[in-house]
């Protein structure tokens, strides 16, 4: 999980210019306003990129991209798949 969350976690960390040592799993990403709805749309691209995954529609949902913790969960989830 260390790769995937400190991917997240760098990313998020340069599109916000937020330290990353003040990020953590529980850092929600869309609700506290550290990255935009155009921000995320590039998160997502970036990770389907990085760890060769597929994002489906019906998997961009809430439970999903909450905080950094568990998108992290959920990458590592479909690299599994």
């Amino acid at each position: 999980m260390a790769v995937v969350y400190d991917e997240i976690a760098g990313f998020i960390s340069k599109k916000s210019r937020v330290p990353i040592k003040e990020l953590s799993a529980a850092t929600k990403i869309y609700k506290s306003g550290l990255i935009s709805s155009l921000s995320m749309l590039d998160l997502l691209c970036h990770l389907e990129n990085t760890f060769a995954i597929t994002i489906r529609p019906e998997e961009l949902i809430e439970d999903n991209f909450e905080d950094i913790g568990t998108l992290a969960s959920f990458i590592e989830n479909k690299m599994k798949a």
